[in-house]
Parts: structure tokens; C-alpha cells; sequence
């Protein structure tokens, strides 16, 4: 049979690879804006901090990604919330019970990336063409229309919920923050393929960050619609997202909840506190006088969701890697809050389990140093048949807290309706 594997698209390629793949690595996106579809597997080369024991993560970091940009490879990977927790010396106190890698990225010599017009494949090893076309003479793999055998169930009550949000807002009364990111967990149970859930959730998400990484005894899928970091060309360019409502019912109603949501005074003050830390942070590792906000207050329509986000831009500083960039600005403002350390302590002082790759950040790193990441949410986490969805939002002083949970569970949308 002969293949056109120019004509190939993504997911021609995923319904058909399997278990003799290793370390499966996708990127996904609906748009220009987002990253360049991407599959790649079998690295050459792996870099994973397991524990926060190690002191000296970016620096190793930094090493790693120069010596894969000298081999002319492409780097893919994680850094973990925790990451950006152990940067600020916050201790923590609560559960880690999934246990996955403070940091991991992958670098790959052979990859094929995807447009509208097709595939193209990468490849220094002359046989990598041949593997491909033998992967796609396999029979195509359908996905299940049953994904889960236990449906995503939040692990905290509504009541513990309402206990850890009165915490939160306490610590704002009181002055010592003025916004913190509040999440919770889901739990359920999957018999599908971890690609094959990625599959279903690239098609309903519509997010430009989507992205699926096989780790030892973990997989992550994530539809994030948020960009963390990117650097191309010496600008840095990050977005955050503040401010969510569901999408109305039908035309009327969903163009009344996108007006409700441009002139709500509320969400406009949690993104403009938001942007003024990320200003901040972007300051430290940007030229002096070269941060500015490109984009004050952008409202984007999902298939499930409205977002407002903002845009800050700045130029890196030459002696900085985008690599170290990245690291020094975890973790992000929008999933942690404000003041960031402040944050971050009351955060782990009253979320029930460490975050780990939720609200990290996942990114692709090209030879050139150019650099492109999210905001890990909207991800799951799949280990065995046990499958993890963390959820949240930020709360501020005249936040509503059933509100603020009924919007956590609406944030979900995109697994649940699966």
C-alpha cells in the first residue's frame, strides 16, 4: 500500500502509534497563535529532576538545553509548579501523592510537525522516513466513546471548598495578599490511551497550547488556552489569563455573558493585578525600559468559555537564556498571585495536594533558542487507569465564593464533556 505521507495528518499519525513508541510527545493547536503541531518520540536525550532535593535545578537546566541546542535538537518538557515553589524557598506541607518529576523535557534528533497542508518530517537519522510509513500502514486505532469508567468527581466536598476559600479571603481582609489562585481536585477512572484521550480533547478544546507527554508512569494531556512564556528573536512576550464565564445558550445570550464579563469591574481589577506582577517579573530578566502592555484587556471566545487575557512584551536581556528566563519567572502570576511568594505559601498552607505539573508550565525549546510555553491547565494527569483534573481560580476581596466554585467546575467542561 502506498502512503502519501506528505497528505498525513496528526491525527492520521496518533490513531496508529502504540506502545512500541516511547516517551510520546505532542503539541497541538487550533491556530497560528499556538504552537506548531508537533509528534515526536524515542528522544536521544532526557533531563528529569525527580526531587526538590536537588538545589541546583536551573543551572542543570540551562546546561542540558545549550547542549541540545549544540546538537541542533528539539527540547519539549515540563517544569512543574513546585519548581517555581522550591525558586521562592517555600517549604510544602501538603500531600504529594502523585509524585511526578519536578522538571522533565525531552530532546528529539527525528519529529514531524503538521500545517494545513500537510506533514513534514524532520530527521537526522536517514530511517526515520521508513519508520513513519511503517507506522502508518498499521490499522487506524478509533477512540472510544466511553472514556471514562469513573466520571471526574471533585475529591473536596463543596463545604471543604467553602472552608479553604474563607481562608483565602481572610488572608486578603487581612492584608496580606491581594489575590491568590485557589484550585481543587477531580478523580476518576479511564480505560483509554492516553493519546486517545489527548485526540478527543484536541478536538473540542479549540486552545493554541495543547499538548500530550509520556513520562515513566504518568501521562499528561493538556488543552491549556494560555501562553506563559514565548521568546523568538530577543522579545518576550507573556499572557495571562484573568476572567471566565461559560458560553451563553445561543447568540443572545452568549453575547449578554461576553458583555457582562468586558464591563465587570471584579475580573477587570484581577487582570490588571495580575499584569502589573507580571510587568514585574518580566522586569528582571528584560532590558531596562523595554517592558510595555502590548495588549491591555483581550476578550477570546471557547468552545465551552470566555477569557479575558492581557499581553506584556519586553526585550530579553543578552545575557540571558530563554531557557533561564522561563525558570526564573515560575511560577506564573496568573496561577499563583499577588504578592507571588505570599501567595504561594498561603497556597500550599490550605490546597489539599502538591500540584506537580498542574499550573506549571509545559514548552518547546527549538535549536535557535527560540522558546514557546503555557500555563498547565485545563491538563490531566492519567497514572495506570487513575486520572487527575486539578481546577481553580483567583480570588480577590469582592470574589463570591459560589460563584468562584461553580466557574472552577466550569473550567473542567472540556474533559468532562468528553
Amino acid at each position: 500500500m502506498s502512503i502519501d505521507l506528505e497528505k498525513t495528518t496528526i491525527d492520521d499519525l496518533l490513531s496508529r502509534l502504540g506502545n512500541a513508541e516511547h516517551h510520546v510527545t505532542i503539541l497541538g493547536s487550533t491556530t497560528s497563535n499556538g504552537w506548531t503541531p508537533t509528534v515526536a518520540w524515542n528522544p536521544i536525550d532526557v533531563f528529569e529532576v525527580a526531587s526538590e532535593s536537588v538545589t541546583d535545578s536551573t543551572a542543570s537546566l540551562e546546561a542540558f538545553i545549550s547542549q541540545q541546542q549544540s546538537a541542533d535538537r528539539l527540547c519539549i518538557g515540563f517544569l512543574s509548579y513546585d519548581f517555581g515553589r522550591i525558586l521562592h524557598r517555600v517549604p510544602a506541607t501538603n500531600t504529594d501523592d502523585l509524585q511526578t518529576p519536578i522538571a522533565l523535557v525531552y530532546s528529539f534528533d527525528n519529529w514531524v510537525t503538521f500545517s494545513e497542508s500537510g506533514s513534514t518530517i524532520h530527521a537526522k537519522e536517514p530511517t526515520f522516513p521508513q519508520e513513519v510509513e511503517k507506522i502508518m500502514s498499521r490499522p487506524a486505532r478509533p477512540i472510544a466513546k466511553n472514556v471514562y469508567r469513573k466520571e471526574l468527581f471533585p475529591a473536596w466536598s463543596q463545604q471543604s471548598y467553602r472552608h479553604a476559600y474563607q481562608k483565602v479571603h481572610d488572608y486578603i481582609r487581612a492584608g496580606d495578599i491581594y489575590q491568590a489562585n485557589l484550585t481543587h481536585r477531580l478523580e476518576g477512572k479511564t480505560g483509554a490511551y492516553g493519546i486517545d484521550i489527548y485526540r478527543k480533547v484536541s478536538r473540542t478544546s479549540n486552545a493554541d497550547f495543547q499538548s500530550y507527554i509520556s513520562g515513566r508512569d504518568f501521562e499528561v494531556i493538556s488543552g491549556s488556552p494560555e501562553r506563559f512564556v514565548r521568546i523568538a528573536d530577543g522579545t518576550i512576550e507573556t499572557s495571562p489569563v484573568k476572567g471566565t464565564r461559560p458560553r451563553g445558550k445561543n447568540a443572545v445570550d452568549d453575547e449578554a455573558i461576553r458583555l457582562d464579563l468586558e464591563s465587570s469591574p471584579k475580573d477587570q481589577a484581577e487582570l490588571n493585578m495580575i499584569t502589573d506582577l507580571m510587568r514585574n517579573d518580566l522586569g528582571v530578566v528584560s532590558e531596562i525600559g523595554s517592558v510595555s502592555v502590548a495588549d491591555e484587556r483581550i476578550l477570546t471566545s471557547y468552545p465551552t468559555l470566555w477569557h479575558a487575557h492581557s499581553t506584556i512584551q519586553s526585550r530579553l536581556r543578552p545575557d540571558i537564556s530563554s531557557i533561564a528566563a522561563l525558570a526564573s519567572l515560575m511560577p506564573g502570576g496568573s496561577i499563583s498571585g499577588t504578592p507571588k511568594k505570599r501567595a504561594v505559601e498561603i497556597i500550599d498552607e490550605i490546597e489539599q495536594y502538591r500540584r506537580g505539573i498542574y499550573t506549571g508550565s509545559i514548552f518547546v525549546v527549538q535549536s535557535n533558542g527560540d522558546l514557546d510555553s503555557n500555563i498547565a491547565i485545563r491538563t490531566m494527569i492519567k497514572k495506570n487507569d487513575d486520572i487527575y483534573l486539578s481546577v481553580g481560580g483567583g480570588i480577590v476581596y469582592d470574589s463570591r465564593q459560589d460563584d468562584e466554585y461553580k466557574e472552577s467546575l466550569q473550567k473542567a467542561a472540556v474533559f468532562t464533556n468528553l
